[in-house]
């Protein structure tokens, strides 16, 4: 595998190789999104364009994608795959704690919230792996603009295919062979002798497939041909919410501003219409005069007829607010989502919100299950094919559950240590270096102990349960009870 050049790479993900780039940005109006909609297919891009556009201007879109996006913990652990019953080889061991170093690489809880919130904005996420295996780990994601769904693996991943003519757009080309005295490129070998061979080779090689053990996809929904954005049916919603906002702010604007109007004296017994007693030199100068004092709500305009200040009617502010109310609770109510996780606020209904996460987390976990299905695919491929990783169904409303739940499963005996502590956060690399750590300086056995529980006492240690009472602890009347015999023959005698 081609080693990682990360200040190279930085170059890449950062946008910043030779030349100038300038980006410009649509707006995009019902009509437009109806009419792609008719034909999807055809106009995927300019879906994905609308998508992007809605998270650059709608902060509901944004909360909502952060929402799904950030919702997991991405907390795992990996188990060995026993093909029968003895002891592990230390070789097992030697091998599981390697993988678990290269796993400890992976900066899952930082990139895979990333790759949910693409495929939710863009409908998949194409990604390109350098792997160090132990000397850093990076996905560079790709344009989906440039890259289709091929095939699937024997495991259900998907392979994809890059166009080649990416490299023929801008300065792109720069990225791949370098620029100037800078004649190192940016792009892996993979890139660079598909490119070359379309460039050799022709059109029939302008897509070229990406290795499977170099690559991830993840796609929102079911249809590899055409992913398209998860919340693609709440765009025309979404513009309608904003257009709202506009005209409410329109509105509010309009009703604070005043027209103050000047008026032109005419001369007395004047015969026509346009005798005025000053000239209009002397009232253009004037409004010049007042324009420059007057706030900037404030409009002027000089005329010879009769007129007064000029106040534009103000609406009902409650029924305004209603309106913006209504807009959003039927916003949330097609997502099937409530809107307290993402607005905030109070409800006097615990219980739907509750069931409404729950409902919520089974989005997030879907695209977590493609990742996990990933995870495994990837281990096999470029680390070892004995060990099977797994995420724990765990997000930010459900881990104090998932974590007693274990803690449950561990006093009856069941083999859920290293869950327990990978679902309070861990790694499986940390549990086992503190582990060994904590034996070797014997702070385990030595000099921390647990605190005497129910849990760390034995049930036939006597000594476990509530302690004795000595006769100082006694009242007057209790030592009474005790010497004199009080209980004898009743309940609390026997």
């Amino acid at each position: 595998m081609r080693q990682l050049k990360f200040e190279k790479l930085k170059e890449l993900l950062l946008g910043s190789a030779k030349g100038t780039k300038s980006k410009t940005f649509t707006q995009y109006t019902k009509e437009q999104i109806k009419k792609y909609l008719q034909n999807p297919y055809a106009n995927i891009q300019n879906i994905r364009n609308v998508s992007m556009f809605l998270e650059r201007n709608s902060m509901i879109y944004k909360k909502i994608i952060d929402y799904y996006s950030k919702m997991p913990l991405f907390d795992y652990n990996i188990t060995y795959k026993i093909d029968k019953i003895g002891s592990i080889k230390s070789s097992v061991m030697n091998e599981y704690i390697q993988v678990l170093k290269n796993l400890q690489e992976i900066p899952m809880k930082k990139e895979f919230s990333k790759i949910i919130a693409t495929a939710l904005r863009d409908g998949a996420f194409y990604g390109f792996i350098y792997d160090g295996e132990g000397d850093g780990f990076l996905i560079q994601p790709l344009d989906p603009a440039y890259c289709k769904i091929t095939a699937q693996s024997s495991s259900g991943e998907y392979i994809y295919a890059f166009d080649a003519t990416f490299f023929d757009k801008g300065n792109n080309k720069e990225y791949l062979y370098g620029t100037g005295e800078d004649t190192e490129g940016v792009w892996d070998d993979i890139f660079i002798d598909g490119y070359e061979t379309y460039k050799n080779q022709g059109i029939d090689y302008r897509w070229f497939e990406i290795p499977i053990e170099r690559s991830i996809c993840i796609i929102s929904g079911n249809d590899p041909d055409m992913p398209l954005p998860y919340f693609l049916p709440i765009f025309i919603s979404l513009l309608d919410l904003l257009d709202l906002e506009q005209i409410l702010a329109s509105k509010a604007e309009l009703e604070n501003y005043v027209l103050l109007v000047s008026k032109i004296p005419l001369l007395q017994g004047a015969n026509t219409p346009d005798e005025f007693a000053v000239s209009l030199e002397i009232v253009q100068a004037m409004q010049n005069l007042i324009d420059e004092v007057v706030p900037s709500l404030v409009g002027t305009a000089y005329s010879p007829c009769e007129l007064d200040v000029v106040h534009f009617d103000q609406s009902n502010k409650a029924e305004d607010t209603n309106k913006l109310a209504e807009s959003m609770h039927n916003l949330f109510s097609n997502l099937g989502m409530s809107e307290l996780v993402v607005s905030g606020g109070s409800s006097t209904n615990s219980v739907g919100l509750k069931h409404s996460i729950q409902n919520d987390e089974s989005i997030a976990f879907s695209f977590m299950e493609a990742l996990e299905s990933w995870m495994n695919s990837y281990i096999e491929l470029n680390y070892s094919d004995k060990f099977i990783f797994y995420f724990h169904r765990t997000t930010y409303f459900s881990q104090e559950i998932f974590v007693n739940q274990i803690k449950d499963a561990a006093t009856l005996g069941l083999p859920v240590g290293i869950d327990y502590a990978t679902g309070l956060g861990y790694t499986p690399y940390e549990v086992m270096c503190n582990t060994f750590l904590e034996q070797a300086i014997g702070i385990k056995d030595g000099l921390w102990k647990p605190l005497s529980t129910s849990y760390t006492e034995s049930g036939n240690d006597k000594s476990s349960g509530a302690p004795q009472k000595d006769e100082g602890d006694l009242s007057p009347e209790g030592i009474k009870t005790k010497e004199g015999d009080k209980n004898a023959g009743t309940k609390a005698s026997k």
